[in-house]
């Protein structure tokens, strides 16, 4: 009789196992349609897929995440705060929660409640420390307080745990320029149009980087522009306040035709100054982050390629001929990107 009953449980739970097992494999096609129609602007038909999957899989992590999601993107911040709240409680500790912490600071941030939402950011950290979205996210909501000095660490904290996050090297060049650290800004918005040279967004890149080359700086005698103070800087040799920041100009500059040989030489220029005198001038993350990899780019004869890389977004026939032209070199130079080794930075 034991045996007989014990068999009987046995098929009992091989049944349930499979039931359930069913109703999960619902669910998530379900989510992932839901998923489809909120990328189309869809989003309260993306919630009703997702409430389909609640009712088949009660309290299913990745329906309540994409609801809240969905929620905050409706503006409906209340109801997106609940579902966040509800799937912190209930999965504690699964890795399925980093987005669910995203959307909860991102509602705070939304609610102008910055405070909250960067403590949300805080236990996401804690319970996601290598997640680099936290880290962005906790740098915009820092950078919208006026707090640029959080903020540029978190933008730090997230390209080296995700190099090719180019959102991140944007956001640093434009605090970086705001703040008159005009080199490092300059290595990271052409950083960052490595990453995305294509799009809406790229061209706000080009712009930055058009504005950081070509903007006057404040010196003894009044605003003096760039190409008067670079001769003097490199025949001097000597690297004061003013002149560092000549570095990024070239007198040649005068047109998108020749924006990429002046940035062919002021990438050279950079490489060719001291570690001494970059440690005085910016900071530790620039020397053992952004600097390697230009120096390491310009010993494999990429800085050529790069230069017209960076400046595919503004779609003349000068680049477009010499990327055309020169298709080896450009795959050469996506292999060595890909793989270069960012580990090897001492941060």
């Amino acid at each position: 009789m034991m045996k007989i009953l014990f068999l009987f449980f046995l098929l009992f739970l091989s049944m349930t196992s499979f039931g359930q097992e069913k109703e999960t494999c619902a669910a998530k096609q379900l989510v992932i349609s839901g998923i489809q129609l909120h990328k189309e602007g869809e989003f309260q038909n993306a919630i009703s897929k997702y409430d389909k999957a609640l009712k088949l899989y009660n309290d299913y992590l990745p329906a309540l995440a994409e609801k809240a999601f969905s929620l905050y993107a409706l503006n409906k911040y209340t109801d997106a705060i609940a579902y966040c709240q509800k799937a912190i409680r209930d999965h504690s500790g699964e890795k399925g929660l980093k987005p669910v912490y995203i959307t909860y600071g991102s509602v705070l941030d939304a609610m102008e409640k910055p405070d909250k939402a960067l403590a949300i950011y805080d236990k996401g950290i804690q319970s996601f420390p290598h997640f680099y979205l936290l880290y962005f996210n906790r740098g915009i909501t820092f950078w919208k307080t006026g707090n640029t000095k959080q903020a540029i660490k978190n933008f730090q904290k997230t390209i080296i745990l995700q190099p090719q996050d180019a959102s991140a090297h944007l956001a640093l060049a434009s605090l970086w320029y705001r703040n008159n650290k005009k080199l490092p800004a300059f290595l990271a918005v052409c950083r960052y149009l490595s990453i995305e040279n294509q799009g809406q967004r790229s061209q706000k890149g080009i712009l930055l980087l058009k504005n950081i080359m070509e903007a006057p700086i404040q010196g003894k005698k009044g605003f003096t522009p760039f190409k008067n103070l670079i001769t003097k800087a490199f025949e001097t040799k000597e690297i004061k306040d003013n002149s560092w920041n000549s570095i990024l100009s070239k007198a040649s500059f005068n047109n998108d035709k020749s924006l990429p040989d002046s940035i062919i030489t002021i990438i050279k220029k950079i490489n060719s100054i001291s570690e001494k005198d970059k440690i005085q001038q910016d900071s530790f993350f620039y020397q053992q982050y952004y600097s390697p990899y230009f120096i390491a780019m310009q010993q494999n004869s990429f800085v050529q390629p790069f230069a017209y890389k960076i400046n595919l977004p503004i779609k003349n026939k000068y680049t477009t001929r010499w990327v055309n032209s020169h298709k080896l070199e450009m795959v050469r130079l996506y292999l060595w990107d890909r793989f270069y080794n960012w580990n090897d930075t001492k941060l």
